[in-house]
């Protein structure tokens, strides 16, 4: 776990991984927003449309197909085979801890490929990713009417059980 001070001298953004801080404007908490940014290649409209589009099993998806499991109650180890694969696990339950989830996979891997926090870059989400998101843990930042060439921001709730209000 990281420990960010509260005075930070290179602004007010994670030590670790360099995402800045959204903070919300009663208490000045942080609050649990990732950025993330779509490919080049789709219009906001497209994003908007695949975001609103209602994710298959609850934004979760297989990475593999399900395996043939045998499972010894007595000592908690489960045998799984995937074809010529074999692997041995202590009490996994991938699916409740949202570990298949595409958005999480993903800014895993960005977070490998950034070498320092001052090469922060938000996270980019293809279409099969903005399909898995529930529209309820997005928020968009809109400031078109203000300045057109202003981009869009869109931002995940990644922890849900925390309401934010717009």
């Amino acid at each position: 776990m990281n420990i960010n001070a509260l005075i930070n001298q290179g602004g007010d953004h994670c030590t670790a991984c360099g995402h800045p801080f959204v903070r919300n404007f009663i208490g000045f908490d942080t609050l649990p927003l990732v950025e993330f940014v779509p490919e080049p290649h789709l219009s906001h409209k497209q994003v908007m449309e695949l975001l609103k589009e209602e994710p298959d099993d609850g934004g979760r998806v297989e990475a593999k197909p399900a395996p043939k499991a045998r499972k010894d109650d007595r000592d908690g180890w489960k045998e799984n085979i995937y074809g010529e694969e074999q692997t041995l696990t202590f009490n996994n339950n991938a699916a409740e801890d949202g570990e298949n989830d595409l958005f999480t996979q993903r800014m895993l891997e960005w977070l490998e490929t950034q070498v320092t926090a001052d090469s922060y870059r938000p996270i980019e989400v293809n279409e099969e990713i903005l399909k898995s998101l529930r529209f309820s843990e997005i928020f968009v930042v809109d400031l078109s009417h203000i300045c057109r060439t202003y981009p869009h921001r869109y931002y995940r709730n990644v922890i849900p059980d925390i309401a934010i209000g717009v």
